[in-house]
């Protein structure tokens, strides 16, 4: 039955595929009876009450059966959502999420069971995420991206800081977001919640949403991500760095695009927030392009003190030039020309 239904899968026959891979996945039905019951339950992994309600002797029988099904699924599903889309791919997009999420909550059940750190399970909703924003569910990926984040808290140690968010005026889901690594955080580990975070903040400005609270639990995002970015390597670390830049940048047209409907300190934090960023990756050529973006955007009369702050940053930056590598003064340079 389970190798029919990967066999329609990989072939594309989606036709009441949810429905039949759920029949087969039913004694599963009593762990995850819904999706808040089945994260009350999975909450805390440390918790007693977690382990005691996912007793592994219960489990295993589940593990040793399921497994090998839930493997492929979850092998087979991102690649499906993330080919070239057609007619059929459209229409099954909705029960191909629901397969995905469902197997997703499968092998979370029976991971107590299974060899490797806690969090594995967890972070195979990575790609789950990125296929969300992939296809434009924006809402979904924030929501799934957040969820993640606060779930993984408790199994990767450490207490989110909130020194540096919004001086704790504002509410948990705003100030929280991630907290440091641990001292042994591996690179896998590492590499997933920095993809995870990238994605949150894209979703955040493809969706264009005008709400203070997603912008501010964004700046509080860039700043507890980055000692994350310090357990990559070097390469890596300069490539995820010059993208959650781009995607802050983009919020920051956002912001300032429409910025009669934000609170202006907010406005004003996210600006700067982006040039410095900028100004510490390899994409500090582009410094200066934002800096006339984002003051093209901004009335004078009405922020003086955010366009005379981008300014400043950008003679800032300009003095910072003789520090620079030649290859990087020249390209600044051009750059300042052409604008």
């Amino acid at each position: 039955m389970e190798s029919s239904l990967l066999d329609r899968l990989e072939t594309s026959d989606y036709a009441g595929l949810q429905i039949q891979i759920a029949t087969v996945l039913r004694p599963f039905n009593d762990i995850i009876s819904s999706d808040e019951h089945h994260k009350k339950k999975l909450n805390n992994f440390k918790s007693k009450q977690s382990k005691n309600s996912l007793d592994p002797k219960l489990l295993r029988p589940l593990a040793k059966q399921f497994l090998p099904f839930l493997s492929s699924l979850l092998k087979v599903l991102p690649h499906r959502l993330s080919e070239r889309r057609n007619g059929a791919l459209e229409e099954a997009a909705h029960e191909l999420f629901g397969i995905y999420k469902l197997a997703l909550d499968c092998l979370e059940c029976i991971s107590p069971c299974l060899a490797g750190k806690p969090y594995s399970a967890l972070l195979q909703r990575v790609r789950f995420v990125r296929c969300l924003e992939g296809w434009g569910r924006y809402i979904d990926a924030e929501r799934e991206g957040f969820d993640l984040l606060e779930r993984l808290k408790p199994m990767i140690g450490g207490e989110p800081s909130l020194a540096n968010s919004h001086k704790g005026k504002r509410e948990k889901d705003i100030c929280f977001v991630l907290g440091p690594p641990p001292r042994d955080a591996e690179l896998e580990l590492a590499l997933s919640v920095v993809e995870l975070v990238i994605s949150l903040i894209t979703c955040v400005h493809k969706n264009e949403i005008k709400e203070n609270r997603i912008y501010s639990r964004i700046l509080a995002l860039a700043d507890q991500v980055a000692p994350w970015l310090q357990v990559l390597d070097s390469k890596e670390l300069e490539k995820f760095h010059r993208a959650i830049v781009c995607a802050l940048y983009r919020c920051g047209q956002v912001l300032v695009e429409n910025s009669d409907r934000f609170d202006e300190h907010l406005v004003h934090r996210f600006c700067m927030t982006v040039l410095r960023e900028c100004l510490k990756s390899s994409r500090k050529d582009q410094l200066l392009k934002m800096a006339q973006k984002f003051c093209s955007c901004v009335e004078w009369e009405s922020k003086p003190s955010l366009v005379l702050d981008i300014l400043k940053c950008c003679l800032e930056s300009l003095i910072y030039i003789c520090t620079l590598d030649p290859r990087d003064k020249l390209s600044l340079e051009s750059d300042s020309l052409h604008n």
